[in-house]
C-alpha cells in the first residue's frame, strides 16, 4: 500500500515540471475584453506572450563593481584595525592590572621584607635604593598603561 502511494507521488512529481511549462493564449474577444488562458479560443486570433527579454547591462556597472569592491576593501581594512585595536587594548589592561599587582605588592610589603637574587643565585634583602627603583619601575608602568 505504501510503494504504491509512494510511486503516485513520485510520478506525480516527475510530471510537475512537465504541466507547469503549459501554454499560455491571449486574445480579445468581441467586448474588448483581453483574456489570459491556457486554451486557445474557440475562434479568432490569439497571441501567444512571449517572456520579457532580460534587462540590458548597466553602461556604468565596471564602475559600480570597482566602487563596490573598493568599499568592501575598506570595510575590511576597518574591520583588522579594529580588532588590532581591541587586541591592543586588551594587552594594555592585562599591564595595566600586574603593573597595580607589583605596586600594590611593594607597598604592602616595604623596602626590608623583599629579597632579590643575583646573577649567582645568592639571595639578599631589598635596599632602599632597590625598594624605590622597584616602585617607581611599576609606578611609571601603570601610569603608562592604565591612563
Amino acid at each position: 500500500m505504501r510503494t504504491r502511494k509512494r510511486k503516485w507521488w513520485l510520478a506525480g512529481l516527475v510530471a510537475m515540471p512537465v504541466l507547469a511549462q503549459a501554454q499560455l493564449y491571449r486574445w480579445v474577444d468581441d467586448k474588448g475584453q483581453v483574456h489570459y488562458t491556457q486554451t486557445p479560443p474557440k475562434s479568432g486570433q490569439f497571441v501567444t506572450p512571449r517572456a520579457a527579454p532580460p534587462p540590458s547591462a548597466n553602461p556604468n556597472q565596471e564602475q559600480l563593481n570597482k566602487s563596490l569592491d573598493a568599499a568592501d576593501q575598506e570595510a575590511a581594512k576597518s574591520s583588522a584595525q579594529a580588532s588590532q585595536d581591541a587586541a591592543q587594548k586588551s594587552k594594555d589592561q592585562a599591564s595595566c592590572k600586574q603593573a597595580q599587582d607589583r605596586l600594590k605588592y611593594l607597598e604592602e610589603r616595604g623596602p626590608h621584607r623583599l629579597a632579590k637574587r643575583d646573577e649567582k643565585g645568592n639571595i639578599s634583602r631589598f635596599t632602599e635604593d632597590d625598594y624605590e627603583t622597584e616602585r617607581r619601575s611599576a609606578q611609571d608602568t601603570a601610569t603608562k598603561f592604565c591612563s
